[in-house]
């Protein structure tokens, strides 16, 4: 019968025994300061010394910009309206352009100039003052008078596109509404001729006038909306109502 061997001669550890190794210092991050203002190279270009405070790149942006503000300038004062724009208009110029406005109807003619402010005025009666409500009376409804209100039509026109050309003629057909029309209008701008329109009858579906240009000498389409305002105003006026 052997003899049992002590205990801790049969117990091995799982893993050997390491030895304690010192750590390794860890580096430490140094970060990279920027170089002072007063220390960096001066600004070259094409190696040579650039003499101005601001970038070359800013300063090419900057005169860009000028040469395309100068062309769009000088584009807009060569064409009051460019020709292509022109030709699909009812009338070929802006409504500042417009220096006076004479409105013939069947009640008789009315006139407005623009003033030396750039407003329009007219030649009728001045319209009626607006009284003064009364303390605690609701506010009357706003109204415009009739020189502000031709001044914005005339900005309708100055966008409104022909609808289509009826002939390539100045017609006076009884079946347009043009021997006797219901309303003349005569623009003349600042420089340049003159335009004649002629407002005859509305078309079967009662969307557009017929419509005369006399310089132009054709037959033309022309949206109601704007020339219904015009017509209404120039009717006033003429009246003494406005």
């Amino acid at each position: 019968m052997t003899q049992d061997r002590p205990r801790s001669s049969r117990l091995r550890p799982a893993t050997p025994e390491r030895p304690n190794r010192p750590l390794r210092a860890m580096p430490r991050q140094v970060r990279q300061a920027p170089t002072p203002k007063r220390e960096r190279g001066a600004r070259t270009v094409l190696g040579r010394p650039w003499p101005l405070a601001i970038s070359p790149v800013a300063l090419g942006l900057l005169v860009a910009l000028v040469a395309v503000a100068g062309a769009a300038w000088f584009l807009e004062g060569r064409y009051e309206t460019p020709p292509a724009e022109a030709a699909k208009q009812v009338i070929p110029y802006k409504a500042d352009a417009i220096q006076a406005v004479d409105i013939a109807t069947t009640d008789g003619k009315t006139s407005f100039r623009r003033d030396a402010a750039g407003k329009m005025t007219t030649d009728g009666p001045p319209p009626a003052p607006t009284p003064t409500p009364e303390p605690g009376a609701p506010p009357p409804p706003v109204t415009f008078s009739p020189s502000t209100r031709v001044e914005s039509i005339l900005g309708q026109l100055a966008s409104l596109r022909v609808d289509r050309v009826i002939a390539s003629e100045a017609s006076s057909s009884a079946t347009y509404g043009l021997d006797t029309p219901q309303m003349t209008l005569t623009l003349t701008p600042k420089d340049g001729a003159p335009l004649t329109l002629a407002v005859g009858r509305l078309n079967p579906d009662e969307t557009a006038y017929y419509v005369r240009r006399e310089q132009r000498k054709d037959t033309i389409l022309v949206s109601r909306y704007s020339l219904d305002d015009l017509i209404k105003v120039a009717g006033e006026v003429i009246k003494g109502t406005g």
